[in-house]
């Protein structure tokens, strides 16, 4: 729904989508961090998990095939020459 920006009108009759947007972050975007946030907070999270929470990227998920898949390298428009 948040992604598309079309839900079920019939569900959700109030939804605009102007009023959603997403905003990237990583964990340096927070000053009010514990300097130890990093170790003690996220040390223990899964790999996949990490790059999510700690770098901001929301293209990594548990179980990708491609594990070092990075769309700026890895995906090419369709246009022609």
């Amino acid at each position: 729904m948040f992604l598309k920006k079309a839900p079920d009108r019939d569900l959700y009759p109030q939804y605009r989508a102007e009023e959603y947007g997403f905003i990237n972050c990583t964990l340096t975007s927070n000053p009010y961090l514990a300097p130890d946030y990093r170790e003690k907070t996220l040390a223990g999270l899964s790999a996949p998990r990490y790059k999510q929470l700690a770098e901001g990227d929301w293209s990594v998920m548990a179980g990708q095939f491609f594990e070092t898949f990075d769309p700026a390298i890895h995906l090419t428009t369709n246009e022609p020459e």
